[in-house]
């Protein structure tokens, strides 16, 4: 299995600890994809369970996981963004 470290992770974050890289809380997705004009990480995969049988922990931990996942991505677009309206953020 191989997941993908996310960059927006570690910026979001990154100026709540003290700009130490190595202090961020890491976060992987099992897949991620990339706005092919911006670069910014947009799309977000985390793989819970099984067809068989549904592991209901481990999909509800992901879907937490999802939210803060794409949060973060969100708040790493702002913060380049620092004078940009609200309008112009979401035609991101």
């Amino acid at each position: 299995w191989c997941e993908k470290g996310l960059e927006t992770q570690d910026m979001a974050v990154l100026e709540s600890n003290n700009f130490m890289i190595n202090s961020c809380d890491k976060k992987y997705a099992d897949g991620l994809g990339k706005n092919t004009m911006t670069s910014n990480e947009e799309f977000f995969v985390e793989c819970s369970s099984g067809f068989e049988k549904e592991m209901v922990n481990h999909s509800l931990d992901d879907t937490l996981k999802l939210l803060v996942e794409c949060s973060n991505s969100l708040l790493n677009i702002i913060k380049q963004n620092k004078n940009a309206s609200i309008d112009s953020i979401t035609k991101k």
